[in-house]
């Protein structure tokens, strides 16, 4: 290239565990499509695309059918430089209860019987959410409703992981690894890996993962990140790492 890549912020969901050509380990964000700021230089030509890629709605209403129409054409030049896809279905995120916010998609490609690759976006008046980070997601959170109107605390997670508020170093998507990214694997840490609970005031999200530690009497140690959003979905975030005496000691926020 001559010059930087732009990443559109789609999705940031991590890939499926099958082999794919864009992979990267697992729970780190994905971006699938780039814009070239500077025509790219001359280079080996790529496999062109034979057969167009078949696109599998799975879509509830017109309003959904709209907003993928959108996605898709975001979408469209992604799949044309991967000429091995040959399908794409695109639905909303449902969490287990059935419930689904607007209009956040959960996207995945194949090739042939092969899933690629599963990422997520959001998309409102026709456009993507996302790309302007924590100040994107609190404008989203705040028009359809948030705090006052309880999500599901999943889909609460993909929308900051999308934004980038949270990284994959804290919480994998839920779109590419299921709800399972809050179990609390081989009850080591004896707590849920996220737990939303609502006040008069908002909602706090509170993310555990363990802490880093060679130490057998530390393993049921935790860091924390703790997501605080007010009335108006601005959010105000703060971590801590777990101590002996089960107190807990501020570290910074970062990945």
């Amino acid at each position: 290239m001559t010059g930087p890549l732009v990443f559109l912020a789609l999705a940031c969901s991590a890939c499926s565990s099958h082999t794919s050509e864009n992979a990267k380990p697992a729970g780190e964000p994905v971006p699938p499509i780039a814009v070239a700021e500077a025509p790219a230089a001359p280079g080996p030509s790529k496999p062109s695309r034979k057969m167009p890629v078949q696109i599998d709605r799975q879509l509830p209403d017109a309003g959904w059918k709209r907003a993928a129409d959108a996605a898709l054409a975001l979408l469209q030049p992604w799949l044309d430089d991967r000429p091995s896809y040959t399908r794409l279905v695109i639905k909303p995120l449902a969490a287990p209860d059935g419930s689904r916010i607007d209009y956040l998609f959960a996207y995945e490609a194949f090739a042939g019987r092969e899933s690629t690759y599963k990422g997520s976006m959001i998309i409102a008046d026709g456009k993507l959410v996302g790309a302007g980070g924590q100040a994107d997601v609190t404008r989203y959170l705040h028009a359809i409703g948030f705090p006052a109107k309880p999500i599901d605390r999943g889909l609460l997670l993909e929308v900051l992981r999308i934004g980038g508020v949270v990284t994959a170093g804290w919480a994998s998507s839920p779109s590419a690894f299921g709800w399972q990214v809050f179990d609390d694997e081989g009850k080591r840490l004896g707590r849920d890996r996220g737990v939303l609970a609502y006040d008069k005031t908002g909602a706090t999200f509170t993310l555990y993962r363990p802490r880093p530690s060679q130490l057998l009497e530390e393993r049921h140690l935790a860091d924390r990140l703790v997501l605080r959003f007010d009335k108006d979905a601005k959010i105000t975030t703060s971590s801590a790492r777990e101590q002996q005496d089960n107190s807990w000691t501020p570290i910074p926020v970062g990945p």
